[in-house]
Parts: structure tokens; C-alpha cells; sequence
């Protein structure tokens, strides 16, 4: 007798999984028994056949022991690895024996289940009691079969600086209902794993830039209005993007003729060259953390005319020289988390590795259409690296000597780098490197997901599917009656008074700041007593501690952990403190998953933790000190 646990599960659900909850609940009314079929195994489980709209049946598990035949794939495809991913969930047998199986970190999601059809989740809810899936928090589901949106969501939720090993297991009936979505599935998870670690590499090497360009940009940014103002306001308006590739010198000048009519988004790669073009875009993206980056604004600083999209990591001196108007936009990361809840609406946009993506985004999201695309070479057109006047060329010329000369350099620079090729419009091989290539990739399928018309005017580039090719000038001339006065829309947008609470968001700021002091206050007290104790452990080869040495011990666990469990420090710390964050990671889920866990080996993880959470505090300390200081300071002038 089957029995009903819908009420029960979805309780559960609603409770840990809100956003599934109101998914799943659209679904409810459309379930049909007679297509999803539950049935009692022979060991008195539940197995699950479907029949799809062309008339196959699907059986989804054994109709003898479902729980042994996920214990075979389990075993099959988990080595220990600490996450894991589930494509195909059917009824969640192989889900539950994996979370028994996955370590139990700190935080984080570790068990992400990719159910295509929703009415097989519901199938689940309905006949499988769930309680041990809904209501561990280290589970995500995502439902449907739109590949590249599941897979950014998974990568994006992923703590990618904790994990060691991703299981992956593919519930086989599910592919062969759905083998093209597997297909593509697994290809972005691949393509966004290899990003993501790069990203990881990033912010070893460079997270405590953006770190630090956070807190630096923080008393003018606050105060900024957000790009969320602007989305929405150009419904069916074309909207030009400018990236900064080098066929943009051919069709620049054509930019004049829509100047005021079409909103111009450019890169800031692109500024300089515009402006000695006597064109001014209307907004120009910034999102580089770098010194060279702002280079780009050498030369164009009192563009009055010009609003500059900036991130936060954005270096500060692009902030600190611009005249122009400004207008904050946010990736998600940094600072966004403290902030977002003291102020209006940012407006969270894309930038996955080039901020041409961002740029795209923002034009997406102001409900532009089309969406023209010009400079958006991806390759090394015309045997060139980006247009004229960016400091891309800076750095060249910095390499000249009276041997060579800058087309050297840059044939020498394409010659290490470009190693795939594409033909191009005009039937030319076209060069470009690794990162250009995703870059192609990732404005492809985004085209596909994006309900504007997109038009590459680019002239040139690699750029070609999912898009209409067309001549800049065609493009105008087609377009030119739909365009209509930028400039009021802008200025009534961005003139409007900016809703902040400073005064919470500095309470918020010196309840962290008074955690990181306390925890540095306790760490001075306890390192010299934990170096002792381990002093006392080499030389008189102590294995356990007694009495008073046995409480401090202890109390140096405690500290260790209640460091590591304070979500409100560790993402300063791990930004500015990567490297050891990560492997600090690494290591405490071996000793707590080793038989061989000693006093010793605990000890030296803990006051390695110590150690540069004392680095970490003399850094962070007056990094927030400043921004209360500066952000108390515009209070007083506003």
C-alpha cells in the first residue's frame, strides 16, 4: 500500500528551500498520475515509471531493490570527494546515500540535485519520505533544463576555495529522457569549473586588491545611485555596446550619427579612443581592480558628459580622478553582502572574466532591443591586440627599444598567445588566445538566452553564431526612427536623491570590526601558551594533555572554531588571506576525517590559524577604521 508523504515533504520544504517550495508549487495542479507512475518493489519500496509525450516509458529504478542499485552507482562514481552533484534525482535514492557519505564542513552547499523534470520531483514528494534530503542545509536543487543558467547557479554556489573532489552521478533513465541537456550540462559545469578555479587563482593572487579597493571606494560608492535605476528604461530602444577591438577604427565614426538617440554603453578600454573621436559614449564601464586599468582614464578624467559604471573593487583611482557622474554597480561579491541592506537597490550585473560582458549586461537589463555589438573582435584582428589609445599600447611601448618596434612587439605578443584559429567574414584566418575563445563562447550562449534582437556591427572578429551580422551603417540607417532622447532619461535617473542609512550600515561595520579585535585580543593570550604546549610536546614527547594544559588546549579549539564558524568575518579573512584560508580549509577536513587526528597535528593547525588572523586583524583593523572615519565624514557634509 502506497503511502501519501506530499503534506509532510512539502512542510519540509517550505521551511529549508522557499524558492523550490514556490517553484514546485506552479507544478502541483499539472501532475498526472497516469503519466508518472509509482509503484511497490518487490522489498516494498517505491519505484517510478514515466511515459513522455511520445509515448516511451521510462522506468526509473529497480523494481526488485531500488536502495541496492543506488548503492551500486553511488559506489561506482564517490571516491571521497567532498561535494557532490546529481544529475537526474528520480525518486532521491543515490541523494540520500551520498549525503550519509559527504563530510560535514563548516558551511556551504555540498549536495546539488538537477532535477529536468519537475513532475519527478513531485512523484518524490508524494511517495518517498524526504526528510533527510529537505532538511540538511548542505542541499541545493535546481529544477528544469536551461544548462547554462543551472550550471552558472551551481558554480556560483559553490565555495569553490573548500572543495576537494566533486562527485558527479548521472542517473541514467533521466539521461536517456533528456541526453542533449546532459550534454550540455556537463560541458558548461566543465568550462565553468576551469573558470572558477582560475577565479580561485585570482583571488589567491589578487583577492586582497579587491579586498582592500572595497573598503577604499566604500564612502564615495555608498552614496552612488545603482544601475538598477536604469533597467527597464530603454524598452525597444537600440542600444550600442562598445568593447574595445581593434576593427572598432572602422566604423567609430558612424557612432555620431546616433549619439543621443541610442544609449552607448563602452568599455573603458574604449574611452580614450572614442573621445579623440570626438564621440562620448553615455556610459562607460569600469570593473578592474589593476593600476594598469586605470590607466584607460589617463586623459578623459573631466568628462562631464560621461557616467562611469564602476564596481567596488574597481581600482580607486578611476573613483578619486573622474569628474563625471558616477553609478555604482555590483557582481555580487566584495562588500555587496554588508551593504546591500543599508541602501537602495544596486543593480547586480555579469562579468564573467571581460567587462564587455558587463557592459552587455547593463544593456540587457535596461530592456534595450536590439542590442548592437561594435569592437567585439575576440581575436587578434588586423594583427592587432585592441584599438588605438588603450594601455594595452601603453605597455607596449613601455617594451620598445632601438632593436624593435611596436608592430614587433605585438607579433611576438600574438604569436605566444594565438593558438586557435576561426575564418573570418572575409574568408581570413583570425587568431585568438584561451581566454578570447571563452570569451566568444560565453557571448554565444548568452545570446541564445537573451530575448533582444543582438546584432554584431562589429565588422571583423570571430563572433558569429546566434547573431546577425550586419554593417554598422545598415544597422543605423534600419534602426534610426526607434531611438529616443537618452540624455533626458539618464539625467532624470541619475539626478534623483540616492536612499542610504549610513548610520546602520557603521554599526554594522564596527560590530565586525569589535569580533576581529576580540578575537585578535584573545589570539595574543593564547599563541604564546599554544607555543609552549607544543614546545612541551616535541621535547618531552607528550601525546595528551593533563589538567591546566589540557584547558588551555581546549580553549585554543574553541577559539579556532568560533573563528571559523563567524560568517560575518570569514569572507574578509578568506579575502584578504586566500591561500591560507583554502588550504587552512583543506586541512582541518583531513584531520577531522583521520583516524590520526593528534594533539600535535591539531595544535599546528590552530595556531597557524592564529597566526595570520593576527595579520589579518593589523590589516583589516585600520582598513575599516577608515572607511567609518570617511563615511562619518560625508554624513556630516550631506
Amino acid at each position: 500500500m502506497l503511502q501519501d508523504y506530499l503534506g509532510k515533504n512539502l512542510e519540509l520544504l517550505s521551511a529549508r528551500h522557499k524558492g523550490t517550495f514556490n517553484f514546485i508549487k506552479i507544478f502541483l495542479n499539472q501532475f498526472k498520475e497516469s503519466d508518472y507512475i509509482v509503484s511497490e518493489t518487490k522489498n516494498a519500496s517505491v519505484t517510478l515509471s514515466v511515459n513522455d509525450s511520445e509515448g516511451k516509458s521510462f522506468l526509473y529504478h529497480s523494481r526488485y531493490n531500488p536502495e541496492r542499485e543506488a548503492l551500486q552507482i553511488v559506489e561506482g562514481c564517490f571516491k571521497n570527494e567532498t561535494h557532490a552533484v546529481v544529475i537526474g534525482n528520480g525518486l532521491g535514492y543515490s541523494a540520500e546515500l551520498l549525503l550519509d557519505r559527504l563530510p560535514r564542513l563548516n558551511y556551504g552547499s555540498q549536495l546539488f540535485i538537477i532535477e529536468p523534470d519537475p513532475f519527478v520531483f513531485i512523484a518524490s514528494l508524494k511517495y518517498r519520505d524526504l526528510t533527510k534530503l529537505l532538511s540538511d542545509n548542505r542541499v541545493v536543487f535546481y529544477f528544469g533544463t536551461d544548462a547554462a543558467g543551472i550550471s552558472e547557479q551551481w558554480s556560483n554556489a559553490l565555495d569553490w576555495s573548500v572543495m576537494e573532489g566533486l562527485a558527479v552521478v548521472e542517473h541514467q533513465p533521466t539521461k536517456s529522457r533528456f541526453a542533449d541537456f546532459f550534454v550540455s550540462l556537463l560541458g558548461n559545469m566543465k568550462h565553468l569549473a576551469n573558470r572558477s578555479r582560475g577565479n580561485l587563482v585570482t583571488l589567491m593572487n589578487v583577492g586582497s586588491e579587491f579586498h582592500t579597493n572595497n573598503f577604499m571606494n566604500l564612502p564615495e560608492a555608498f552614496f552612488l545611485p545603482g544601475a538598477d535605476r536604469l533597467f527597464d528604461k530603454f524598452k525597444g530602444i537600440p542600444a550600442i555596446v562598445v568593447a574595445a577591438g581593434p576593427s572598432l577604427d572602422k566604423n567609430i565614426d558612424l557612432l555620431k550619427k546616433i549619439k543621443g538617440r541610442f544609449p552607448i554603453i563602452a568599455v573603458d578600454t574604449a574611452l580614450r579612443h572614442m573621445i579623440a573621436n570626438g564621440i562620448k559614449p553615455d556610459i562607460v564601464c569600469a570593473a578592474d581592480s589593476s593600476y594598469e586599468n586605470s590607466l584607460d582614464f589617463v586623459g578623459v578624467e573631466d568628462e562631464t558628459e560621461v557616467i562611469l559604471a564602476a564596481e567596488l573593487m574597481t581600482h580607486p583611482d578611476i573613483f578619486k580622478v573622474f569628474k563625471g557622474p558616477k553609478m555604482l554597480v555590483s557582481f555580487g561579491g566584495g562588500l555587496f553582502q554588508q551593504i546591500a541592506s543599508y541602501r537602495e537597490e544596486i543593480g547586480s550585473l555579469i562579468c564573467w572574466g571581460s567587462v564587455a560582458t558587463t557592459a552587455f549586461d547593463l544593456a540587457r537589463k535596461t530592456g534595450a532591443d536590439p542590442i548592437i555589438f561594435v569592437g567585439l573582435d575576440l581575436s587578434f584582428y588586423d594583427g592587432r591586440l585592441h584599438t588605438k589609445g588603450s594601455y594595452s599600447d601603453d605597455i607596449l611601448y613601455e617594451k620598445l627599444h632601438p632593436f624593435t618596434s611596436i608592430e614587433n612587439e605585438t607579433s611576438d605578443y600574438i604569436c605566444e598567445r594565438g593558438h586557435f584559429q576561426f575564418m573570418g567574414a572575409n574568408g581570413k584566418l583570425i587568431y585568438t588566445d584561451t581566454n578570447m575563445k571563452a570569451y566568444k563562447e560565453w557571448f554565444e550562449d548568452a545570446f541564445v538566452k537573451t530575448s533582444a534582437k543582438i546584432i554584431n556591427a562589429t565588422e571583423g572578429g570571430i563572433v558569429d553564431k546566434s547573431v546577425e551580422r550586419m554593417k554598422l551603417s545598415d544597422t543605423i540607417e534600419k534602426y534610426f526612427d526607434k531611438g529616443t532622447d537618452v540624455r533626458k532619461i539618464l539625467t532624470e535617473q541619475i539626478g534623483l536623491p540616492v536612499e542610504t542609512n549610513v548610520t546602520g550600515l557603521i554599526e554594522s561595520f564596527e560590530n565586525i570590526r569589535g569580533k576581529i579585535a576580540e578575537f585578535a585580543k584573545q589570539i595574543k593570550l593564547l599563541l604564546p601558551i599554544c607555543e609552549k604546549l607544543l614546545k612541551k610536546m616535541e621535547t618531552d614527547n607528550v601525546t595528551q594533555f593533563h589538567g591546566k594544559e589540557q584547558e588551555c588546549f581546549a580553549t585554543a579549539m574553541e577559539l579556532h572554531d568560533r573563528i571559523c564558524d563567524c560568517a560575518v568575518i570569514v569572507p574578509w579573512f578568506a579575502s584578504l588571506h586566500t591561500k591560507f584560508v583554502t588550504k587552512h580549509t583543506s586541512d582541518v577536513i583531513r584531520l577531522r576525517n583521520s583516524k590520526d587526528a593528534t594533539n600535535k597535528k591539531w595544535l599546528k593547525v590552530v595556531m597557524h590559524l592564529f597566526s595570520e588572523f593576527d595579520s589579518f586583524a593589523n590589516y583589516q583593523l585600520p582598513l575599516v577604521d577608515n572607511a567609518m572615519f570617511e563615511l562619518r565624514k560625508k554624513c556630516v557634509k550631506i
